[in-house]
């Protein structure tokens, strides 16, 4: 093989391993700023949701452990609002993130089962998360919020921190 062949090709992997670093790097930050606590309230008032749609809020915080807590409120528009918390798994992949999520699609082979939805998500700021691939209000705008069970005892002593 000639010697300027060898220099391109030689050339061309140490630009391909600096790209990957660079790439692998930005994922480590972006998986860095995830962590934390991230709320999301609907984009429109709670009286002019429109047709077919619902207004709430959302607060999920992730921890270094892979788990995510999550506070939901969803109202219809005309009926009572329903909420839940919970805790479960999520996995972070170069470029998303991934959340399990119940299947309520009857047409699915995987109804009434949990499955990984991949969720993009992008961070203009430390303080600000975009979110997308999310069901309803949950796409769009996050904001960085205080942890509700941080200072609490007896929440770290539940959590076993």
């Amino acid at each position: 093989m000639p010697a300027g062949r060898l220099a391109s090709l030689a050339c061309f992997a140490t630009a391909m391993v600096l790209c990957c670093q660079s790439a692998n790097g930005e994922a480590k930050r972006q998986q860095q700023l995830l962590l934390g606590c991230w709320e999301v309230t609907s984009p429109f008032p709670r009286d002019q949701i429109p047709e077919g749609d619902e207004w709430g809020w959302a607060k999920w915080c992730f921890d270094k452990g892979r788990r995510i807590r999550t506070w939901t409120v969803a109202c219809p528009r005309f009926a009572g609002c329903d909420g839940g918390d919970g805790e479960n798994a999520y996995r972070w992949h170069e470029d998303h993130l991934e959340i399990p999520f119940l299947d309520t699609d009857d047409k699915n082979p995987t109804y009434m089962g949990w499955v990984w939805r991949p969720r993009a998500v992008n961070f203009p700021t430390k303080e600000k998360m975009l979110m997308k691939n999310c069901p309803l209000w949950t796409s769009g705008e996050w904001v960085r919020v205080r942890d509700p069970d941080k200072g609490n005892p007896a929440s770290q002593r539940r959590r076993g921190n």
